[in-house]
């Protein structure tokens, strides 16, 4: 193996960024011994960085050549976005290739930092100590557009969401992830990953995330596990999410109508994961078709899963009955007061699309819109059958939306909960 030093371009760049500085820590040694079992050629260079079991020791990084990891210490880090940018300046200005893949290796929890079963406060969840959301943390580390990663991947519980792939579109091409959780003890199949970049360097990115989610599935084969894994274009991630938007609204209408519970039977037959409150969309989509509701809906429900399913380039589940329903790709819908740092995510805003509105007002613990039907409907005629549901359901929203402000011509006021 020659180093950039010399004048090498690679054609591919794999980092092993090892989060571990907590009870992963020993699995991560299992990681890295499959790695050394590969290891660096003249075409491709594998790179890992590692945080220590104990706080206070020092993090070590360094390439991985001829079955030894040549790692040096680097002093104490944060474990915090920056210093995961501070790796991949390290590899790139190192060991520069044409493609770059990243593995981000440690606990997740789909968007949110917090954890899923963590302390609630008024309804919200506890302050986390860090930045607000997952998302906003790893949209951070690529929004200096000097990282290159062709292939992001998650090897981590729970990353397989719309709302962060929607959070990263423009930062990486594609990202491979899981909807449930990755076991700790036998996790990803390093060495098969590896091998398929050493024996096939002009590999596309694309193939490559492909080929990452085929050794998975073929090394829990033979198991009854619930594991899933997806790798997912971002690229394809707009026009999803316009018709999740899409989605919404027509839903939205649906409950100002009274069909609700016919909305929410469809949320509680869908493909849910470990964290309770991320379902999965196409799952969703397909309950959804199941329940009486009218043909607006049908056909939005439609378009999201076409949309999404061109997301996902490759996807795979275990044998085991608890993910017998994963798709690919999930999206968070909680049967219980929204977070309050999930309005912090590009998904989650207003004007990229509606799903937040939408599930704020399925929220068990939130105002319902129901003392509103009929009398909103009758007083200022905002539905007719003159224009489409999104249209009505639009300017609904919007009269809520004023409402709250004080600056609406509703008769009748709306009751708001913090949460």
């Amino acid at each position: 193996m020659s180093n950039g030093s010399a004048g090498v371009t690679y054609d591919w760049l794999a980092m092993l960024f090892l989060g571990g500085g907590n009870d992963l820590f020993k699995f991560g040694e299992t990681l890295l011994e499959e790695a050394k079992r590969v290891g660096s050629t003249d075409h491709v260079a594998v790179v890992a960085e590692q945080d220590p079991t104990k706080r206070g020791a020092p993090t070590v990084r360094g390439p991985i050549v001829n079955g030894e990891w040549q790692q040096q210490s680097i002093g104490t880090t944060a474990g915090d976005p920056q210093t995961i940018l501070n790796f991949i300046r390290y590899a790139n200005d190192g060991f520069p290739a044409e493609k770059k893949m990243l593995f981000l290796w440690d606990h997740g929890n789909g968007w949110q930092t917090t954890h899923v079963f963590g302390p609630l406060v008024n309804g919200n969840q506890a302050p986390p100590t860090g930045p607000a959301t997952a998302a906003q943390e790893f949209e951070a580390i690529f929004d200096d557009g000097q990282s290159g990663v062709s292939v992001l991947c998650f090897d981590s519980c729970l990353m397989a969401m719309i709302e962060v792939v929607f959070q990263l579109r423009g930062k990486v091409e594609y990202i491979v992830a899981s909807e449930h959780v990755v076991p700790a003890d036998t996790g990803w199949p390093y060495a098969a990953i590896l091998s398929t970049l050493v024996m096939r360097p002009r590999i596309t990115p694309a193939q490559a995330a492909c080929a990452i989610v085929d050794g998975f599935s073929g090394s829990y084969n033979n198991f009854d596990q619930a594991v899933t894994l997806s790798a997912l274009e971002v690229g394809n991630v707009t026009a999803a999410v316009e018709a999740i938007n899409r989605l919404a609204c027509v839903l939205i209408a649906a409950c100002v109508y009274g069909q609700d519970r016919k909305v929410m039977f469809a949320r509680r037959y869908s493909q849910s994961f470990a964290n309770p409150d991320y379902i999965d969309i196409i799952s969703f989509c397909d309950e959804l078709q199941k329940q009486p509701l009218n043909d607006a809906i049908k056909a939005a429900a439609a378009q999201v899963t076409e949309r999404v399913a061109a997301i996902i380039l490759a996807a795979t589940r275990g044998n085991a009955l608890s993910v017998s329903h994963a798709h690919g790709l999930s999206i968070y819908f909680p049967e219980r007061p929204v977070s309050s740092f999930y309005a912090k995510l590009d998904f989650a805003k207003p004007e990229n699309c509606m799903w937040a509105t939408f599930i704020a007002m399925m929220a068990p613990k939130l105002a319902p819109p129901r003392p509103l039907v009929g009398r909103v409907v009758d007083d200022l005629q905002l539905f007719n059958e003159d224009e489409s549901f999104e249209a009505s359901a639009r300017r609904y929203i919007q009269a809520l939306v004023e409402a709250a402000s004080g600056s609406s011509q509703l008769n009748h006021p709306v009751e708001t909960v913090s949460r």
